[in-house]
């Protein structure tokens, strides 16, 4: 204990100091040491952790966080920042798998230039869909119309869904007509070169093998494709050259053609004959009307005018 201390502790404060206060003012600096010399004699030494502690209280005081406070909040920021990256991770992969379409107006064609290199001639009022994934992960594409694929060689399968059928080929040129609207929901596909796989989805062990100049048809309630048999590709590819070609087709199939083609509405108001087929090869053709009017002549049918396009009856 040091001297202070030791002269703190004596019982009454000096004479010596007393007597330098003024005496209206010497009864309280006397209650004063005594309250101090009390003091003195209860002090103790004071730990590490009491003094980090009291040093907390004081910055609580004074409006700071304490430390389980600043690590939550690192936590509760550190988790948003998180939790952001996450969001961003799935929104990127949903955007990705997102299907990027291909729809060909009416009246037109196209050819579109695939992210593998492949390339697709599409016919009027056809539809294809491939995610932003293509050539990467997969060669997937789906089509609702007639195509031409001209297919790289790569290892990833490139595979065509449409209708309910499945065509999967490694590189090669082929032909593809599947229509949603079609009656018996048929699938045609006709090889020019290579070899293609051809099947129903929901019967993959019958998938039949298609080889260059060969063809295959499916419809609805069949088990499996038929057999392949000789393609006439000049028939079957024809629509490429603005060709209309049509071989036992039914007059509703046919109109249907004829509505793609040149971007117009025909009412079929004998509906007793839309199964009736025709055969017919027609070369490039500007005037759809002179069209119908043959078609309507070999058929026995009869057409008008109407504000967008034509009625037969």
């Amino acid at each position: 204990m040091s001297d202070k201390q030791s002269h703190l502790k004596r019982d009454t404060i000096p004479p010596r100091v007393l007597s330098s206060f003024d005496e209206e003012d010497r009864e309280k600096v006397s209650k004063l040491w005594n309250s101090l010399e009390s003091a003195v004699s209860t002090q103790r030494a004071v730990s590490d952790e009491e003094t980090e502690r009291d040093l907390q209280d004081v910055h609580i005081r004074l409006g700071f966080e304490t430390r389980s406070d600043r690590i939550a909040g690192y936590i509760r920021s550190y988790g948003r920042y998180v939790a952001a990256a996450l969001a961003l991770i799935v929104l990127s992969a949903a955007f990705l798998m997102l299907p990027r379409s291909v729809e060909v107006p009416p009246g037109e064609m196209a050819v579109v230039s695939l992210p593998d290199g492949s390339q697709v001639e599409l016919n009027s009022g056809s539809v294809i869909q491939f995610n932003r994934l293509f050539g990467f992960t997969n060669r997937n594409i789906s089509l609702n119309g007639e195509a031409f694929f001209d297919v790289v060689p790569d290892d990833t399968p490139f595979k065509v869904t449409s209708n309910g059928t499945a065509t999967e080929v490694l590189g090669t040129r082929f032909n593809v007509r599947s229509w949603s609207d079609h009656p018996q929901n048929e699938t045609l596909v006709a090889v020019e070169e290579g070899v293609v796989r051809f099947y129903a989805v929901t019967n993959i062990s019958t998938a039949v093998q298609l080889r260059e100049e060969t063809q295959s048809r499916w419809q609805a309630g069949l088990d499996s494709p038929v057999d392949p048999e000789s393609a006439d590709l000049e028939r079957v590819t024809g629509w490429r050259d603005r060709k209309f070609i049509f071989y036992e087709e039914s007059l509703q199939q046919i109109f249907r053609e004829v509505e793609r083609r040149f971007d117009l509405n025909i009412d079929l108001e004998n509906r007793e004959v839309a199964d009736d087929t025709l055969t017919g090869y027609y070369g490039e053709i500007s005037d759809p009307e002179s069209l119908l009017d043959d078609i309507c002549t070999v058929a026995g049918l009869s057409y008008s005018r109407t504000a967008n396009g034509f009625r037969v009856y």
